[in-house]
């Protein structure tokens, strides 16, 4: 006769488990383990029928009948019985819940690294796998609230998919997808989120020691701003007076993952005019010098460099 019950038992996949079952007085009779769903004959007294050898059974010469599984896979779920071959025969039944941590399925989700055009909405998307089904949220890795759109920000966002409308380069930087179902570990994903800004205005420079108009467009760009590499095309616009100028090929610096073109005077009472000359294929860009760190190409360097690159050009 079952002296207790068998306890439902939750157990992580890949680790080890054991099923009790307690008989008192079983005298001649044999107990044998089932798996109720796959209505798959385990065990029957001390013998192994099924052949999977991850499944094993054991008794402590009293009343306790152990099944044991190693290795526990999603398909060891379900409902085990221990049966007795009384008559008519006797049963009671467990369950064994399998969980299975948070996995986030990378071919199904955004690449770690995505651009998109200032103004333009983008989604990013996130997937995950596990037992039970994980939930999934969004933070930016910086703390600031995620703008939904230009009226509704929020801290966390939930769901497979983040929909950014009308994205600013404010809102461009790295966004987590975390997912977490309540079995360790959590897991996440970081997506970097580039915005290629938008250009939108023109500026006309007076150079006043050579009292000629030197005209740069001109956009308004935060420091933290990034343009990818790909979209860089330089330009030299100096009409009339080119040789009074030398260019320096500057590093990326205050603003992140960029390069350019410094015009400067040569001489160094007019080095205050120092500008930085950076051409996109939607338009250009420039600050004063003083934030950069620039070297110098040499007049002959310059010509060669302009030739073989074919990227710098006059107006």
């Amino acid at each position: 006769m079952f002296a207790e019950p068998i306890p439902n038992v939750t157990v992580p996949l890949g680790r080890d488990v054991s099923l009790p079952c307690v008989v008192e007085n079983l005298g001649n009779y044999k107990v044998a383990w089932i798996h109720v769903g796959r209505q798959m004959l385990l065990t029957i007294h001390k013998h192994v029928v099924v052949k999977i050898p991850r499944f094993s059974v054991s008794h402590d010469n009293q009343k306790t009948w152990l099944l044991h599984i190693s290795n526990v896979q999603q398909d060891d779920r379900g409902y085990y019985m221990c049966q007795l071959n009384t008559n008519p025969m006797m049963s009671q039944v467990g369950f064994l819940q399998v969980v299975v941590p948070p996995n986030i399925l990378d071919s199904l989700s955004t690449e770690s690294t995505v651009a998109v055009r200032e103004n333009q909405n983008i989604t990013l998307t996130c997937k995950a796998d596990g037992y039970p089904t994980p939930k999934l949220m969004w933070k930016r890795e910086d703390g600031e609230n995620i703008s939904i759109n230009r009226h509704y920000k929020v801290p966390v966002y939930d769901g497979e998919q983040l929909n950014l409308t009308r994205i600013t380069r404010n809102e461009m930087g790295a966004y987590l997808c975390i997912a977490t179902n309540g079995v360790p570990p959590t897991v996440s994903k970081r997506i970097t989120v580039d915005v290629e800004c938008e250009w939108i205005s023109r500026y006309v420079y007076y150079h006043s020691d050579l009292r000629e108009f030197v005209r740069f467009p001109l956009a308004y760009q935060r420091p933290a701003t990034r343009t990818p590499d790909s979209d860089l095309t330089f330009l030299i616009s100096t009409p009339s007076v080119s040789s009074s100028f030398r260019v320096f090929l500057c590093y990326p610096g205050l603003f992140k993952q960029t390069s350019g073109l410094c015009l400067s005077k040569i001489r160094k009472e007019t080095r205050k005019y120092e500008r930085l000359l950076l051409l996109t294929k939607d338009g250009e860009w420039e600050r004063d010098g003083e934030y950069f760190q620039p070297f110098s190409l040499y007049d002959a360097k310059l010509k060669q460099w302009i030739a073989d690159t074919g990227i710098v050009r006059k107006l």
